[in-house]
């Protein structure tokens, strides 16, 4: 009966108890909070960086003059082939590449351990074990898109792919981000002016009027058949 037992303008040990515990789960609730609040915002970051990385990419890819670019710089090594335009053969080619600015500055680095900061800077030191410092990577790959024939493929169209990793840490628990969100997929087409070139280029037959290319008399040669 003495825990109940007051001083006057003081508290009983039971009510200081009950206090000290209820501040107690009220520290650990904020504790809780401000650690989720700090996941929301980072996670909030790492969406706007990406965004970013992305719009970069689609930019670099659809401005004629950096593709160009793109191509001149990797001219005697990935894109070969689509450096010689009608003189080259792009069959079972592909693979990782570069992208270039148009006044020739090394935007994306596929190459090492190359990556980006959680702010969008370029930097060194990606790993995918996770990278506090460095925590996102682009790989851009490329693929040509050649007729099914036994041909050489001139001139084709481009696949480009682009993935954007996010490796901020050991992947744990809780870690919301989506790679395959910010995934791109997109052709470059080559000029209609130099569709006809294209197809003759394989064989085939242009159609002016129809403006299609007619592969059966390309498919039938490749096999040893006879067109009719």
């Amino acid at each position: 009966m003495k825990l109940f037992r007051k001083k006057p303008g003081g508290f009983s040990l039971m009510e200081m108890m009950i206090a000290g515990a209820i501040m107690a789960i009220l520290a650990v609730g904020a504790v809780r909070f401000f650690g989720m609040m700090g996941k929301a915002g980072n996670q909030m970051g790492a969406v706007r960086t990406a965004q970013g990385l992305r719009s970069s990419i689609l930019a670099l890819v659809n401005s004629p003059k950096a593709w160009q670019r793109t191509i001149a710089e990797q001219a005697t090594g990935a894109l070969e082939c689509v450096a010689k335009s009608a003189a080259g053969d792009c069959q079972s080619k592909g693979g990782p590449i570069g992208l270039y600015s148009a006044g020739g500055v090394l935007e994306f680095d596929t190459a090492g351990d190359a990556g980006f900061t959680a702010g969008g800077v370029a930097c060194d030191g990606y790993a995918s074990t996770g990278s506090k410092s460095c925590p996102f990577r682009v790989d851009v790959e490329w693929d040509p898109i050649c007729p099914a024939l036994p041909a050489k493929c001139p001139n084709p169209q481009v696949r480009i792919v682009a993935n954007i990793r996010y490796r901020p840490q050991e992947q744990k628990r809780g870690l919301a981000f989506n790679e395959s969100n910010y995934q791109i997929n997109i052709i470059r087409g080559q000029p209609l002016s130099n569709a006809g070139e294209f197809c003759e280029s394989i064989g085939a037959v242009w159609i002016e009027d129809e403006q299609r290319c007619d592969t059966k008399k390309a498919f039938c040669a490749a096999i040893n058949g006879v067109y009719d």
